[in-house]
């Protein structure tokens, strides 16, 4: 049940994290834009060694490479589905939601 929970609610939170972000309210920092502008200008650097590399060493780096996604994407969904967390605790706290054992579920299936 907990599993469950927590990948209805992950589908959920990704589907607006990830696909919808042409909405009124997704939120763009200048600085996130600012550093994959200095990410594009490091590829270029990058990539020449690259292609200096024997097979080996390319697959290695590549495997390294696509944990480092993998660790991004996945701070990024812990961050935002953290706010979600904080955002549900204070409207709980304010009186405006209800305390329940379902929310206290919720919360705990994220954990």
């Amino acid at each position: 049940m907990k599993n469950d929970i927590w990948d209805e609610i992950s589908s959920f939170l990704n589907g607006l994290r990830c696909e919808k972000i042409n909405r009124k309210s997704y939120i763009q920092f200048q600085e996130f834009k600012d550093i994959q502008l200095k990410k594009k200008m490091k590829k270029e650097n990058v990539i020449k060694i690259i292609n200096h590399m024997n097979a080996e060493d390319k697959r290695k780096f590549k495997q390294y490479e696509e944990i480092l996604e993998e660790e991004a994407f996945t701070s990024e969904l812990r961050a935002y589905c953290q706010g979600y967390v904080d955002c549900i605790q204070l409207l709980a706290g304010l009186g405006i939601l209800k305390q329940s054992p379902d929310i206290e579920k919720i919360i705990n299936g994220m954990k």
